[in-house]
């Protein structure tokens, strides 16, 4: 059988990726599991069912931080973004990002983050049924809850507040 391949525009920049071969992804979630299972447990059990809300994340990021070392996330950026393409450059020639990791996410961390969840997705939804695609869209939906927040005016008088 072979290995599944997917195509998503996140944030309005093409990826591609495709699944890891059969040994290198039991490799990369025993590592996974070791040091990012207990955030997610962090995660889920701030959340109420399905639902994970931005401080859930926020509690399961933290966890993750804090037993993640660097060489445990150089490898699983590095495992992910082999098998992830992206279009780059002046003819738009595909590239595994893994080679431009630095420039198609300069400035753009959140992309980063949406995109290695998309590998994630891609890599281990058979694995864990939805639970990974549920964990991605609350991870997705906090970012653009985020954001959205982010873009109104801090300061400006609402109705009903003295002086509006």
């Amino acid at each position: 059988m072979p290995l599944r391949t997917e195509t998503r525009t996140i944030d309005g920049d093409w990826f591609q990726v495709t699944q890891l071969p059969p040994t290198r992804s039991t490799l990369l979630l025993n590592r996974l599991c070791k040091s990012a299972g207990p955030a997610i447990i962090a995660a889920v059990s701030e959340g109420k069912g399905n639902d994970l809300s931005a401080g859930a994340l926020a509690m399961g990021a933290g966890q993750l931080f804090q037993n993640l070392k660097d060489e445990d996330l150089k490898y699983v950026m590095g495992e992910l973004f082999s098998m992830t393409w992206t279009k780059h450059g002046p003819q738009n020639a595909q590239v595994p990002v893994e080679s431009i990791v630095d420039d198609v996410f300069a400035d753009k961390m959140p992309t980063m983050f949406k995109v290695l969840g998309f590998a994630l997705e891609v890599n281990y939804s058979s694995f864990f049924g939805g639970a990974v695609k549920r964990l991605v869209a609350a991870g997705k939906a906090a970012v653009a809850k985020q954001q959205s927040n982010s873009n109104s005016p801090i300061d400006s008088p609402q109705p009903g507040d003295a002086g509006a």
